[in-house]
Order: structure tokens, then sequence, then C-alpha cells
């Protein structure tokens, strides 16, 4: 088996091991209108074009995601991933970006991501 192969293997284990071990209630909020205007500014897009969760076990952490499909006003600001924030001394800070991403999310608590629904892209938990 090659170092690739493991690798996959592994991934797809830990995701399994994730799904098995998750809790099913995620308690993720809509934002406030201070904290969804300040999330939209910190990702340089709209606010009409975003969906916005933000943690309940930890206030501070938040997701973004573009609402897809995206209207046509929003096609040059969203893409299709997620990106993960956390606020520190009252400003949004990009904490990961992405589509695809290793389990755990590297900078990410394990308890915000399963409180923010931030599955293995795979389809993991």
């Amino acid at each position: 088996m090659t170092k690739s192969a493991i690798l996959t293997v592994v991934a797809i284990v830990a995701c399994a091991v994730a799904a098995a071990t998750a809790s099913t209630a995620a308690a993720a909020r809509k934002p406030t209108a201070a904290e969804r205007k300040a999330l939209a500014h910190a990702v340089h897009a709209p606010a009409h074009c975003l969906r916005i969760r933000v943690a309940t076990v930890r206030r501070w952490w938040a997701s973004v995601r573009a609402r897809m499909p995206p209207s046509a006003s929003c096609q040059g600001h969203v893409g299709d991933g997620v990106v993960v924030l956390r606020r520190r001394d009252g400003v949004w800070r990009q904490r990961f970006a992405g589509s695809a991403w290793a389990w755990p999310i590297p900078g990410v608590p394990e308890a915000v991501r399963k409180d923010l629904r931030l599955g293995c892209p795979e389809g993991g938990p």
C-alpha cells in the first residue's frame, strides 16, 4: 500500500470515528445584526450573500459560507468553501478557510467544529 493510500484510509477512519462519537445536538445560532455586519466585513462580502453561524459552545467562534446558489450580485464575492473566524479583542479574524480539510481542522477546537457542523468534506460528521 502506498503512503498516499495509507493517509487516505487514515483520514476516512478518522472521519468515521468522529461520526460515531459526534454529538447530534449542535447548537450554533444565527448572528446578531452587529455580528452579521462585522463578519461580512471580515470576509469582504455583502452580508446578504452569506450563511453565518455563531458557536454557542464558545461564542467567539463563527463560520461563514456562501448562500448557494449565489445570486448574480454575489457572484464575484463568494466561493464554495467555509471560513472559520474567531473574535479576539472585538475583531473577527480568520482561523481557517477552504473547501477541503484534514480532520481535525487545524486551529479550530473540536467542540467548535461540532457546534458549527463542520464535518469532514468526504461526508464525515
